[in-house]
């Protein structure tokens, strides 16, 4: 009996030592528990801002298409680009034009297949491989040369082949253009032939193109896609002796000078919850980020400015979104801090990827944390962009601290 009464002592003193002190102050929700703690704040303060002048020239991926989201209105994606021949001095004398083409293979649409009208300019400027370029650049251009139809793209993993000029047509879109540009290839090359001996006489008189596309009429509808492999206008035609069918290729390849060009357009009615939160001040409510046009800054929670002589064990940021189906959340984020108050400069500190089963990303922000109580840093927030946030038209909307699912910082750590 004297043993019983002596374990269910020792056994209540473990139950006790071993017990979570839990304290509430605000958002903020503390615990110690073997000499670390622990401490949960939902109190995360953030605004929206739009990104202007976004360096576009000689992009990784350029972009064509548009797209109308009920959040956050049309969104469209076109691209300037030299032309380069890939063979020079062509023989076109005896030979009949079947058509042209301009033909681009994607890698990745955001949004969905729905079909778009494309527009092909002639530029009447050259474009300058010491100027820069950025989102919001032009260059006049003239004469549509796209056939006016709408097309529907080819998705991914479809293929067609053509027999008669070995040709297999992939995932692509493609654009058959007016009959008078292959004409006037054929007269050129017949009777300025010089234009054909180089790349440098070809660029004077073909100073390059513009594509771009019509915007969608109705919400929740089109795409932007994303392309890596070079688009190429190609003018297929047929030998009048052997009526054999043959092809020239030009290419608007990585050698010729390139930059994406985004338009985005908010309706202060339709759009209200993104035009608002692009005016106001830091607040609790949701907030906004998007590809080529916005960034977010959160604000970390008071507490951490209260931290000293501490040790970061662990610190995680967790941000909610709300999903859509079509337009889905970004696969990466980037974060990213200014240098200074007075220099807006951004440092990239780190990515999160998003979680599809918890619907959210989950931010790894120990070291920054630990910086900003050690005084190695000031604390003006973290930005949240789309990881390829001048290569794609991705879009994101993060939960706010009045939804059921709120962003979350999330510590441990010890005094010392």
């Amino acid at each position: 009996m004297k043993n019983t009464f002596f374990f269910s002592i020792v056994l209540l003193f473990l139950m006790l030592s071993c017990k979570k002190e839990v304290s509430k102050a605000g958002f903020g929700i503390m615990g110690k528990e073997n000499g670390l703690i622990f401490y949960s704040d939902s109190s995360i303060q953030s605004k929206s801002y739009k990104q202007t002048l976004i360096n576009t020239k000689n992009p990784s991926y350029l972009m064509l298409g548009s797209y109308k989201d009920p959040v956050y209105g049309d969104y469209t994606a076109g691209f300037y680009s030299q032309l380069r021949l890939v063979a020079f001095n062509p023989n076109f004398k005896d030979v009949t034009i079947d058509s042209t083409v301009l033909e681009i293979t994607h890698d990745a649409i955001y949004g969905d297949y729905s079909p778009q009208r494309f527009h092909v300019y002639t530029l009447k400027e050259s474009l300058l491989s010491s100027k820069d370029y950025n989102s919001s650049s032009s260059i006049p251009f003239e004469d549509d040369l796209a056939n006016e139809y709408d097309v529907v793209p080819n998705p991914i993993g479809h293929s067609v082949y053509s027999p008669n000029y070995k040709d297999t047509i992939r995932e692509t879109i493609r654009i058959k253009l007016k009959d008078v540009i292959g004409e006037d290839l054929k007269k050129t090359s017949i009777t300025d032939s010089i234009v054909f001996s180089s790349q440098e006489k070809f660029s004077e008189k073909y100073k390059g193109i513009y594509v771009t596309v019509d915007e969608p009429a109705s919400n929740g509808k089109g795409g932007v896609f994303t392309i890596s492999k070079s688009p190429k206008i190609i003018l297929y035609y047929t030998n009048n002796t052997n009526k054999t069918h043959y092809k020239f290729i030009i290419e608007l390849n990585s050698n010729a000078i390139r930059f994406n060009t985004i338009k985005t357009k908010l309706d202060p009615t339709m759009n209200k919850e993104v035009t608002d939160r692009l005016k106001n001040a830091f607040s609790g409510d949701a907030f906004y980020a998007q590809a080529n046009n916005i960034r977010s800054i959160i604000q970390l929670p008071k507490k951490i400015d209260t931290l000293k002589s501490v040790l970061i064990h662990a610190a995680n940021l967790e941000l909610p979104v709300k999903f859509d189906e079509l337009f889905t959340p970004s696969s990466r984020i980037s974060i990213q801090i200014f240098n200074s108050e007075s220099d807006s400069t951004l440092t990239l500190i780190g990515f999160a990827n998003y979680d599809k089963d918890k619907k959210m990303y989950v931010v790894d922000v120990k070291d920054h944390i630990q910086r900003l109580v050690s005084k190695q840093r000031i604390n003006l927030g973290l930005i949240i962009s789309p990881m390829f946030f001048s290569n794609s038209a991705e879009r994101i909307v993060f939960c706010g601290n009045k939804d059921v699912t709120k962003p979350m910082l999330k510590l441990k750590y010890s005094s010392f």
